[in-house]
């Protein structure tokens, strides 16, 4: 409890106090001293059960404003916590996933997890110039299979710079073929071409609602290592 709690009790006492001894001074003579010591007895006890109460809720009070500061606090670390995308988390949590059919949307879901991505594709080139779409997340299920990058593409752009391409003004009918994002539509699309010794084999494109200088820094090692450190073939 503060000073000003326990200047608020003293005070709060002393005047109660105060009142019993201006009511003995002035009544004493006239009624019998037993019964003047009962209601002394009875006027102290309720101070003294006044006073526990007052100090009772000041400390629940303390401690409801303790409990929510530290809940803040909770909640800070966890906002905190998830707005943070790291390549090595990411990659410690691929590492794990099963090398089956749903394996490329798999590692989709689990980078959506990690970095809250609205959609994605996963590419993987072909022995000519189509790729196939290997692993998809929030797409239709009647998306192509099997595209070609026309050559004023983003998405060739990405593959002929040989790192990631970040989009913020994006074209007015990017999204018409991504029918399930609803009204609210993501503000960034990135392009991040998947590098093996130095030539492009794949790439994922993705969209996002947020993105921050961490997440950048993900897409980016993505682009250097993830061939690699998957051991994708």
């Amino acid at each position: 409890m503060n000073d000003i709690k326990k200047i608020s009790l003293v005070v709060f006492a002393s005047s109660i106090l105060m009142f019993v001894l201006v009511f003995i001074a002035c009544f004493g003579l006239a009624f019998n001293y037993s019964l003047i010591l009962f209601y002394v007895l009875l006027i102290v006890a309720g101070v003294g059960f006044l006073t526990y109460q007052i100090h009772k809720k000041y400390n629940q009070v303390d401690n409801f404003h303790e409990n929510r500061e530290q809940l803040d606090v909770e909640i800070e670390k966890t906002i905190e916590q998830k707005e943070i995308c790291s390549y090595e988390t990411f990659l410690t949590e691929a590492k794990k996933i099963s090398k089956n059919e749903q394996y490329y949307s798999n590692i989709l879901s689990m980078l959506s997890k990690k970095c809250e991505l609205a959609l994605g594709i996963f590419y993987i080139q072909n022995n000519n110039q189509s790729f196939n779409v290997v692993g998809q997340y929030a797409l239709p299920s009647d998306y192509e299979s099997t595209i070609v990058f026309e050559q004023d593409s983003f998405n060739s752009q990405a593959m002929q710079n040989k790192k990631p391409l970040i989009i913020k003004e994006i074209p007015a009918n990017y999204f018409e073929p991504f029918s399930g994002l609803g009204k609210s539509l993501p503000t960034t699309i990135v392009f991040i071409p998947l590098m093996f010794k130095e030539t492009a084999v794949g790439q994922i494109e993705i969209a996002l609602f947020k993105l921050n200088i961490e997440k950048e820094n993900v897409f980016s090692q993505i682009s250097k290592n993830l061939i690699a450190d998957l051991e994708i073939k």
